[in-house]
């Protein structure tokens, strides 16, 4: 398949790093739907969706990443990585995934005395698809590539496409060199919420990357023959699943809608009701009605369900600020919590409210509210106020809610991506 369209340049975020028209970081969707990066771009083009912009997670993925590659750096120089200024728990992660790469470098060394490294080096596919790794070793016949992730949700090491993008173009010229036998993927993720191990491992010999190479370049291709096309021209070609999760276009597409609408119908023919007081009302059954494998089917479409309604959500909000009405429904202010000023650390609240910074932080900062019972002194309280401030969220809400709607002209509406970038995610 030739690519028959001028390839789109990379974009930049909004903190102005670029960002390749097929990110690494979203190759398990594009892989499954060919059409989804380029249907975003157009769709954001045909000013029918906004560009999402990094949320708070991701941000401080991206701050981790780059203490984590300077640190990394300073350490291959024999320098001391010394007291920084920054947030104490981001440097501490920074640290420990340094230590664990210096730690795996060693181990290289004591193998082979020629055992190299790189730290945050370009990987490259094409024009379209290109990453910077976070870190590799060279030794004994075997590629390492090491990937942070700072996010909760578990993340795999085997089949992992973005690692395996992350190591093609190395892999390729070490396998022209019959330099390499094997590829390990290795992922550091220490807040995982499955409580395991935080590295993870998946280890693949030189024919299997081979083959993956194939099946990577074939599918970088056939979505890259997607960009500059109409967004309608791309609808058939749409495929829903689980990949969608974090899709920019999951609330407007049409594939993701008729996936929604089948697991809503699909599965939940209710069981014989002993009782006439449980009953079916708009096609949504009473989960009493469901046998144990009903339910199990229920729970595993679940999550994809979820995302999409999310995604629906995110584009009410959107209409609204276009203003467009939602029938039945209004954007209103979200009832946020109060969070600190992001210029203070543990240790400069605690010095001004007469408290050790241990008691201000635990694996991370407390919240006001319960910084606010540690302080003893009455005349120190007022000046959690000033150094706190409360976020201007938006959210959706129905007609009836008490809380007075937000006018168009006044709703400064900008989505949220969940996504994760090279440098970082949420």
């Amino acid at each position: 398949m030739k690519r028959t369209t001028k390839a789109p340049r990379a974009r930049r975020d909004e903190a102005g790093r670029e960002h390749a028209p097929l990110p690494p970081s979203a190759s398990e969707r594009w892989l499954a739907c060919p059409p989804s990066m380029a249907y975003v771009e157009a769709l954001i083009d045909a000013r029918l969706i906004q560009r999402r912009v990094s949320g708070p997670s991701a941000q401080r993925g991206t701050r981790i990443h780059s203490w984590g590659e300077q640190f990394i750096t300073w350490m291959l120089k024999g320098k001391k990585t010394g007291s920084v200024a920054g947030d104490r728990d981001e440097l501490a992660e920074a640290r420990a995934y340094a230590d664990f790469c210096m730690r795996e470098f060693a181990i290289a060394r004591f193998v082979d005395l020629k055992a190299t490294c790189g730290v945050e080096d370009r990987a490259e596919i094409d024009e379209l698809c290109w990453g910077s790794r976070d870190f590799w070793i060279l030794s004994a016949r075997l590629l390492q590539i090491f990937d942070l992730k700072t996010g909760r949700e578990p993340v795999s090491a085997g089949k992992n496409t973005q690692l395996i993008i992350y190591a093609l173009d190395k892999f390729e010229a070490l396998d022209l060199a019959d330099a390499v036998d094997e590829v390990e993927l290795v992922i550091w993720q220490p807040n995982s919420d499955d409580g395991g191990r935080p590295d993870r491992r998946a280890t693949y010999a030189a024919r299997e990357m081979r083959a993956w190479s194939k099946r990577i370049r074939a599918g970088v291709l056939q979505a890259g023959s997607y960009f500059g096309r109409p967004h309608a021209s791309m609808a058939s070609d749409l495929r829903a699943g689980d990949h969608c999760s974090w899709c920019d276009a999951l609330g407007v597409c049409p594939a993701a809608r008729e996936k929604a609408q089948a697991f809503s119908k699909e599965g939940f023919e209710p069981v014989t009701p002993e009782s006439k007081e449980i009953v079916q009302t708009s096609n949504i059954v009473d989960p009493r009605l469901l046998s144990a494998e009903q339910v199990g089917g229920v729970l595993k479409k679940a999550p994809f369900f979820v995302d999409w309604l999310e995604g629906v959500r995110t584009r009410a909000l959107e209409l609204m600020a276009k203003g467009e009405e939602v029938p039945g429904f209004k954007a209103v202010a979200k009832n946020t919590r109060f969070v600190w000023e992001r210029a203070l650390d543990a240790k400069a609240i605690a010095k001004a409210l007469g408290l050790k910074p241990e008691q201000v932080q635990e694996t991370r900062l407390l919240s006001p509210s319960k910084v606010r019972e540690l302080v003893r002194d009455p005349k120190r309280k007022p000046l959690i106020q000033k150094m706190t401030w409360r976020p201007y969220a938006v959210g959706l809400a129905p007609e009836g809610d008490k809380r007075p709607a937000i006018p168009s002209t006044k709703l400064n509406f900008t989505p949220i991506s969940r996504e994760e970038s090279e440098h970082g995610e949420e």
